[in-house]
C-alpha cells in the first residue's frame, strides 16, 4: 500500500525482485544481510508492514503511535543499526497527522553521518515549513535527478543540517 515504485508498471515486470520483505521475525533476511556486507543499494525505501505504520487502530491515536515507534525502534536498533549504517542517510518521515489536525506537521527525521548531530527545526521557526515534496527534492538532489512533477519542482531541498 506504501510502496511507490509498485505503482509504474515497469518497475513491476522488471525490478519486482528487488523489493524485499524485512520480515521481523527472520535476523537472516536478504535486508540485513546486504546491510551487514556493506551490499545496499545506492537507494532503498523501506515502509513498514500495515500493522506498524502507526495507522491501526486508529482510536484512541496513542496505540498505532506506540506500535509505529516500537516497530521504528527495533529497525534502527536491531535491524538497521548505527553500525550498519555508515556513509547512509537514513530518511524516517510519516505520512500524515492525525486526523484534522490544521498544521498537518508530520514527524520526520534524518539520521546519518552526514547530517549535524542535534539539527532540529521547528516547523513555527521556517518561513515556509519543509513538506513532503522537500524530502522528495533532497533525495532527487543527492542524485543528480530532475524533479517528477510540479510538486517536487516547486520544492526546495532541506538545508542547514548538513555537515
Amino acid at each position: 500500500k506504501h510502496v511507490p515504485f509498485l505503482s509504474f508498471r515497469k518497475v513491476q515486470q522488471t525490478r519486482a525482485d528487488h523489493i524485499i520483505p524485512l520480515d521481523p521475525a527472520d535476523p537472516n533476511n536478504r535486508f540485513v544481510a546486504d546491510a551487514r556486507s556493506g551490499n545496499l543499494p545506492n537507494y532503498a525505501f523501506y515502509s513498514p508492514d500495515l500493522d506498524n505504520d502507526g495507522h491501526d487502530p486508529v482510536w484512541p491515536p496513542s496505540t498505532g503511535l506506540a506500535k509505529a515507534s516500537k516497530w521504528l525502534q527495533d529497525f534502527l536498533t536491531n535491524r538497521f543499526p548505527p553500525s550498519l549504517r555508515k556513509d547512509t542517510l537514513v530518511i524516517v518521515t510519516f505520512d500524515e497527522s492525525y486526523g484534522r489536525e490544521q498544521t498537518n506537521r508530520i514527524y520526520t527525521v534524518l539520521l546519518g553521518d552526514m547530517v549535524k548531530p542535534a539539527v532540529e527545526q521547528n516547523p513555527a521557526d521556517l518561513d515556509v515549513p519543509y513538506t513532503h515534496y522537500d524530502v522528495l527534492r533532497t533525495i532527487e538532489e543527492n542524485f543528480g535527478l530532475e524533479p517528477l512533477a510540479e510538486g517536487d519542482r516547486r520544492a526546495r531541498p532541506i538545508s542547514g543540517i548538513w555537515r
